[in-house]
């Protein structure tokens, strides 16, 4: 009698060349042998097929039931979620967080920044502090939320609408939303007029309010940094980073390898 103990189905998967398998998808492929397995990022929720984008992937079981084969989708953008971002904070931190991953407009983040109040930092003469952005770009930075404010430090600021901060905007400056949040954006002129151009057709819209006051206690996670640049076409960047943690949806897709999802 042998003393080796049986392969478990971590040791399997190596053996086969597989990368680790989720329980459920085991589960999953026991129930559905012979098919291909669709995993789906957790922010599509909708009942119909996902977007080839918010496929993360696909597992192939066999005839036993065993998974056999995984084929990573090159076109999948991560969510927020899936990502591990920070819960958005306000209306705008959202906005920004979707049009980053591809999973928002960005005709939205003008939505978002017409109904904001946004407080900025100032010099002793009431004028925002400038900046530059990590690739130079010269900057205003803005934050939507009294934590992201916090965290950049206890100094001079004013919370104002959009149309009073735009005009003080300096020439050839840009807004440079929530610097310290999961993921700042650069706020391009095409942007702030379309978010001024809703406010001059709906001025009813009006701000949503940030406490003038801050809390006393610092935040005990501070979140991770990232940026994306606010494009009118809604661009996702160019590089994201990798899912923190694997994504449980499935869904059986088909007996055959899914014809909108590519290897």
């Amino acid at each position: 009698m042998s003393d080796t103990p049986d392969p478990t189905p971590a040791d399997t998967a190596a053996a086969a060349g597989l990368p680790p398998v989720p329980e459920d998808i085991r589960q999953a492929a026991r129930q559905a042998p012979e098919h291909w397995l669709a995993v789906i990022d957790p922010a599509w929720d909708g009942e119909e097929a996902p977007p080839v984008w918010a496929v993360r992937g696909q597992w192939r079981s066999d005839e036993a039931g065993e998974v056999v084969e995984w084929q990573e989708n090159p076109e999948y953008r991560p969510s927020p979620e899936s990502l591990g971002w920070p819960q958005p904070t306000d209306a705008l931190d959202s906005a920004v967080q979707l049009s980053a991953t591809g999973y928002g407009p960005a005709e939205a983040v003008s939505t978002a920044l017409a109904q904001a109040s946004l407080a900025v930092h100032t010099t002793a003469d009431g004028l925002p502090v400038t900046a530059a952005a990590p690739d130079g770009t010269p900057v205003v930075a803005v934050y939507s939320s009294a934590s992201y404010l916090q965290v950049a430090g206890r100094f001079a600021y004013q919370v104002l609408p959009l149309p009073e901060l735009a005009a003080l905007l300096p020439e050839g400056h840009e807004l440079y939303v929530n610097p310290t949040a999961g993921v700042a954006m650069r706020i391009e002129d095409s942007v702030l007029r379309a978010a001024l151009e809703i406010l001059r057709r709906e001025p009813d819209q009006g701000p949503e309010e940030l406490p003038e006051e801050l809390p006393e206690e610092l935040p005990e996670e501070l979140p991770t940094e990232g940026e994306t640049r606010a494009r009118p076409e809604g661009a996702t960047p160019a590089t994201l980073p990798e899912p923190l943690a694997p994504i449980p949806r499935v869904r059986v897709t088909s007996d055959g390898p899914p014809s909108d999802v590519r290897p």
